[in-house]
């Protein structure tokens, strides 16, 4: 059962021989992707409150874009954001990595 309250619809965006999850959740003048650390699970992310909860604050005030990381083939996250941004139809781009953000 997920906690969060917005979660969208998981769609599949195929990159080669791997299936790439994504989510788009949340309307506003700027698209944020959030770049997932080294584990990643769209659908699972939103079992943990305080993820979720980010999740939708994001959302109140632009468009989010969750995504994961294609394993096991695709060890890079911008590899797997490629084709996940080419899917939606977002045009101004902003990324945020929890990993990146934190200095890890």
């Amino acid at each position: 059962m997920s906690l969060g309250k917005m979660q969208p619809k998981t769609q599949y965006v195929r990159s080669g021989d791997v299936h790439i999850a994504y989510q788009v959740l949340g309307q506003g003048p700027l698209d944020i992707a959030y770049v997932p650390g080294w584990l990643s699970h769209v659908e699972l992310s939103w079992e943990l409150p305080d993820l979720a909860f980010g999740f939708e604050r994001f959302a109140s005030c632009a468009s989010l874009i969750l995504f994961e990381r294609g394993w096991p083939r695709r060890p890079s996250q911008m590899r797997s954001w490629s084709p996940v941004r080419s899917a939606t139809p977002s045009q101004v781009r902003r990324l945020f990595s929890p990993i990146t953000a934190f200095g890890c």
